[in-house]
């Protein structure tokens, strides 16, 4: 979930001429981080394009509130700036960015079936198994073999639907491409940066 900026400071050189190069390292550490801010950004603003209404603690994920990447900054000795995500949100967000299955280590996943299964304002199965009841027409048994919170409906209550099925595992696709977004912003803000930065280094 993590990955690095670096830099390829040589190729920018050489398209700018004669330049001091006593400033060379301040002025890469600083195009680095100011490149990384960028990347956290750019999957910032990815977010609510490719998620269901994330929350405000998921879009902090890579950003902090100061507008600044979390991680590790560059520094003249060290010319990598690493992003690193919160460690709450990289557990989940992992199965958003490689998919793959999920296997809760307590109670069963809550799995939506009916389009007026109750969400939180994020889109999200609330987590109390209690509170995902909506209607006092609504309960919980194993019908059919399917365990999760039904619904009765029609005249007289005769009929039932799913409303959710309690899952033991859960399947996701990958939606959120950090790496292209990366990879991206890096290609095309990188030479920039540096010349700004190598602007403020000289600056008298």
């Amino acid at each position: 979930m993590q990955f690095n900026v670096k830099s390829n400071i040589k190729e920018v050189q050489r398209s700018m001429g004669r330049i001091r190069k006593d400033q060379i390292p301040f002025a890469s550490s600083l195009a680095l981080n100011m490149t990384a801010d960028d990347v956290a950004k750019a999957i910032t603003a990815q977010m609510p394009q490719k998620l269901d209404r994330p929350t405000p603690f998921t879009l902090a994920a890579y950003m902090t509130k100061r507008g600044r990447f979390k991680g590790k900054r560059a520094t003249k000795r060290n010319l990598v700036a690493v992003l690193i995500p919160g460690e709450a949100q990289a557990k989940y967000l992992e199965l958003q960015v490689f998919g793959g299955t999920r296997t809760p280590t307590g109670s069963k996943l809550a799995v939506p079936f009916d389009k007026n299964a109750r969400l939180n304002k994020y889109g999200n199965v609330p987590n109390r198994r209690g509170g995902l009841i909506k209607k006092k027409s609504q309960f919980i048994a194993t019908i059919k073999g399917i365990e999760g919170i039904w619904e009765r409906y029609g005249r007289g209550g005769k009929k039932i639907k799913l409303i959710h099925a309690f899952e033991s595992e859960a399947d996701y696709q990958p939606r959120l491409p950090i790496f292209k977004i990366a990879r991206g912003v890096i290609r095309n803000r990188l030479a920039k940066n540096f010349r700004v930065a190598y602007a403020r280094a000289i600056k008298p």
